[in-house]
């Protein structure tokens, strides 16, 4: 069962721990419409090419750069409505420079081409092995809380 304390500012029960400090998600420069993954999968190897369109309806101006999650990933190329972007990837955060002034309302068409070897969570290559020569060969992913990060790059 949760711990739970009584907050004498509101005068309820919070279930938030004594001393915990808040965790807020950063601000976003628009809303996700769509992503659209085209995968290469090789199973043997537990690896994948792809590429990754993100539509993203900007909601300000003003925005030098974008900030997605992207852990182990290798960034080959990073386009924005077809125009070359430059971009710094430290292995967990993927920015990108924008080139071109976004404007609130317009979307815009982001197109990451990457790949991923052996990804630690998000998607799973199941194949027989010595212990289980039968097992079914699949690939299957997950990506709730934040295990999408792993295989492919997402705000």
């Amino acid at each position: 069962m949760p711990h739970s304390y009584f907050d004498e500012a509101t005068g309820h029960k919070s279930f938030q721990m004594p001393g915990a400090r808040p965790h807020y998600n950063p601000d976003r420069p628009g809303q996700v419409e769509h992503i659209f993954l085209d995968l290469v999968l090789d199973i043997p190897n537990q690896q994948l090419q792809g590429n990754c369109q993100i539509r993203l309806n900007p909601v300000r101006a003003q925005v030098d750069y974008l900030v997605l999650d992207a852990v182990d990933l290798h960034i080959q190329a990073i386009q924005i409505d077809g125009v070359s972007q430059q971009f710094d990837y430290d292995g967990e955060i993927l920015q990108i420079k924008i080139a071109q002034s976004l404007i609130p309302g317009q979307p815009i068409g982001i197109s990451i081409d990457y790949a991923v070897s052996q990804p630690q969570r998000g998607i799973y290559f199941i194949q027989p092995s010595a212990d289980y020569p039968h097992k079914a060969t699949q690939v299957w992913t997950q990506g709730e809380d934040e295990d999408s990060r792993f295989w492919f790059p997402c705000f």
